[in-house]
């Protein structure tokens, strides 16, 4: 069966010694299986992934939250629409279908670098809405922020985006930490 070997790990950064060429060797043993793909484990991927992995099912956890919460309370972020948009209810609406999408994406595992592209382009757009609420001192929720509160909305929404980024950068991993290779 053909082998899938985790990006990086053949490049020559040690030199090409005997005993390099055996780290080498060790640090790509598959375990094959009869299901015609093989598993690789290469312990400090193994150990660099799980957070990134936990911290991706957690965003998409709140992505889901709040587009549930853009269906139960629309009333709550319609003040912050931009006129120009027109109707704030059908944009309301819209974006809560988008970010239950988006939180559905990150947390399966094989569509979460898509998801957290869109993510990246839906946190780009949508902070639209935060700053016509932090500009036009808009109320949410019957309630005016002070400027140090926007401030910390705005680090949020980079950090998030920041976030997108990581994930998406990710190579995708279709059944968790492990590689599928070839079915016939």
């Amino acid at each position: 069966p053909v082998q899938v070997w985790e990006r990086g790990l053949l490049s020559k950064p040690y030199g090409t010694s005997p005993l390099n060429r055996e780290v080498e060797r060790f640090q790509k043993q598959p375990v094959n299986c009869k299901a015609k793909f093989d598993l690789f484990l290469p312990r400090r991927t193994v150990v660099r992934r799980w957070p990134l992995t936990i911290a991706a099912i957690v965003f998409g956890g709140m992505y889901v939250n709040v587009g549930v919460q853009h269906f139960t309370d629309t009333a709550w972020f319609e003040p912050i629409v931009p006129a120009v948009l027109g109707d704030p209810t059908i944009w309301v609406l819209i974006t809560g279908v988008m970010e239950i999408a988006i939180g559905v994406g990150l947390i399966l595992p094989w569509t979460r670098r898509h998801a957290a592209l869109g993510s990246f382009v839906f946190l780009i757009g949508i902070y639209w809405a935060n700053f016509n609420m932090w500009i036009n001192d808009l109320p949410i929720g019957g309630q005016s922020y002070a400027n140090i509160w926007h401030v910390l909305r705005f680090v949020a929404q980079i950090g998030m985006i920041g976030l997108s980024l990581i994930i998406a950068g990710e190579p995708e991993k279709p059944f968790g930490l492990y590689g599928l290779t070839e079915l016939e």
